[in-house]
C-alpha cells in the first residue's frame, strides 16, 4: 500500500472548528482522516437531538462538508461529532441571527 512519509497531516485523524463561526448563511467543517473510510458526521442540538446527519465513504487526507442555516431548526449553539469505527472527535458550532424564517 502507498504510503505519504513526509506527510504527517494526512496520517491523522482530526475534526477542525466549522468556519466561519459563529455564521449565518454558511460553514464548512473540515477533517483530516488516516486513509479513506466510512464516516458519520452528526449535528445535534444542546439537549442531545441528532438535527442532521452525513454519512459518506470519505477520502484520506482533507475532506469538507458545507452546512447551511436551513439546516437547522433555529439560531443558537449546537454540537457536531464526527465519526470512524474507531475514532470520535466532537465541536461546538454556533448559528447566529439570520433573516426571519418566517
Amino acid at each position: 500500500s502507498f504510503q505519504e512519509t513526509n506527510q504527517l497531516s494526512s496520517n491523522t485523524f482530526s475534526l477542525q472548528q466549522n468556519r466561519p463561526n459563529p455564521f449565518k448563511g454558511e460553514t464548512v467543517i473540515e477533517f483530516m482522516l488516516p486513509n479513506a473510510k466510512k464516516a458519520k458526521l452528526s449535528i445535534q442540538d444542546m439537549t442531545g437531538r441528532i438535527i442532521k446527519v452525513i454519512e459518506g465513504n470519505f477520502q484520506q487526507g482533507k475532506n469538507q462538508v458545507t452546512l447551511k442555516s436551513g439546516d437547522f431548526p433555529s439560531t443558537g449553539i449546537y454540537l457536531y461529532t464526527l465519526r470512524t469505527e474507531d475514532l470520535t472527535a466532537t465541536k461546538k458550532i454556533i448559528l447566529s441571527e439570520t433573516v426571519n424564517r418566517r
